[in-house]
């Protein structure tokens, strides 16, 4: 049950905030394909940086520090890249104002963060920890389980900051798209 409500209350929120006009459809629609890329991209970066869903991936416990910080931080890598990316975009083609981007910054980095919500509901049914038997889950899912909460964590905290990096990103991408000056006409040299 934990782990259905877990699933179940952000899908309820999204569609609230549609029903009450707060979100569009639209930018509902921009902020889950930002997070999905984000998502797709975490995962293809994992082995790339050493990092996989099993304990063969550290082979003295002193590493193992390095190897979380290293999950956090790709996780939170891909996601303020989809932010930006999308604030970028927002900007150039709708000229959405500082409310509208923080907004949509949020949107991505929460659709991002249920994501991993999603997939450690996911873990949780599939290891049966729902069950008060004593019994020892299945590595590869329980180092999932872990990884991806850690992911969730360093998304969460640092998910107010998110505005502040689509700001700047809208601000970069602004300045990336003033016209150029006219050009003069050539003078005659006497």
């Amino acid at each position: 049950l934990p782990a259905l409500l877990l699933v179940l209350a952000p899908l309820a929120l999204a569609v609230l905030l549609m029903r009450l006009r707060i979100v569009s459809e639209g930018e509902m629609r921009r902020a889950i394909g930002a997070a999905a890329v984000a998502l797709a991209l975490y995962h293809l970066a994992l082995p790339l940086l050493g990092l996989r869903y099993s304990f063969t991936a550290v082979n003295k416990d002193e590493w193992l520090p390095s190897f979380f910080r290293k999950d956090m931080a790709l996780g939170l890598a891909a996601c303020a890249l989809a932010v930006a990316a999308g604030a970028a975009r927002e900007r150039r083609h709708r000229g959405a104002p500082l409310l509208d981007l923080a907004r949509n910054a949020w949107l991505v980095t929460g659709t991002f963060g249920f994501a991993f919500v999603l997939k450690t509901a996911v873990e949780y049914w599939a290891q049966g920890m729902t069950t008060t038997r004593w019994t020892i889950g299945d590595m590869r899912w329980g180092l999932a389980f872990y990884l991806d909460l850690l992911v969730v964590m360093a998304v969460g905290i640092l998910s107010p900051l998110m505005a502040l990096l689509a700001w700047l990103a809208a601000l970069c991408a602004a300045s990336d798209t003033r016209p150029s000056p006219a050009a003069q006409p050539a003078r005659e040299v006497v």
